[in-house]
């Protein structure tokens, strides 16, 4: 498997040490570019025999993921899709119109949090009210209220 240039450039691209992205109700990994492969397992390759799962297609490769749900990158249109494992087959959602924007998004929702800091959750560590409306806010600004919408019920952005 060749690896996009678009995972290429995001992969390269000013991530942390920690290869991580927090937006509090998630947390996001990304490999380095070595990894990439490595990510695949899974997902288009079986953990344990190391072969190609072949209900997994061609055209999606898995450059990050929370908890074992990956981001996964469309070859076809350079979407980015998001899915829940565990549901018996894929069907994952898609979020985004390029990494470019997820990239956008996920880096304003890590904002709400870090500019949060120690006041981010509550004392049953939830996040405050307040947070999560500053997170829905920021969704919808950059991606409109429909897609926005979207994103929101994906990545469980809601107060509890």
């Amino acid at each position: 498997m060749n690896i996009p240039i678009e995972i290429e450039r995001f992969l390269s691209s000013g991530l942390s040490a920690s290869r991580q992205i927090d937006i509090g109700f998630e947390i996001f990994e990304f490999p380095d570019l070595g990894g990439v492969m490595k990510f695949q397992e899974g997902y288009r390759i079986n953990g344990v025999t190391k072969e190609r799962e072949t209900s997994w297609p061609e055209n999606w490769v898995v450059f990050g993921c929370s908890n074992s749900d990956p981001l996964i990158y469309n070859t076809d249109d350079g979407t980015v899709m998001f899915g829940r494992h565990g549901a018996g087959t894929w069907k994952p959602v898609t979020l985004f119109s390029s990494i470019a924007e997820m990239s956008a998004c996920l880096m304003a929702l890590s904002d709400v949090v870090l500019d949060a800091d120690d006041h981010l959750y509550d004392a049953d560590f939830n996040i405050k009210p307040r947070y999560v409306d500053a997170m829905k806010r920021a969704v919808s600004e950059l991606m409109g209220d429909e897609q926005g919408n979207v994103i929101i019920e994906s990545f469980e952005i809601t107060s509890y």
